[in-house]
């Protein structure tokens, strides 16, 4: 759980960091890639170690959305 929770944080900090250079809409497109390799790895594997690893690099579907209403509420009061 640690590790799935280390890994939530570093894909919310790089979208967020990477978000601001990109569009809203790559950033919301790389955070939809890494949740799908997430649920497909889920689906298809079976080792603990893929498994573990697939959860810290796929991230969380409400930390992808939180980064995205993040920066759009910046680039509003901008």
């Amino acid at each position: 759980m640690t590790l799935t929770l280390v890994g939530d944080i570093g894909v919310s900090t790089i979208l967020t960091v990477v978000g601001d250079g990109l569009e809203l809409r790559m950033t919301m497109a790389v955070g939809s890639v890494l949740m799908m390799g997430k649920g497909v790895a889920f689906a298809v594997l079976e080792d603990y170690w893929y498994l573990l690893e697939a959860s810290i690099l796929g991230g969380d579907k409400s930390e992808v959305c939180f980064t995205l209403f993040h920066n759009v509420i910046y680039h509003l009061k901008a």
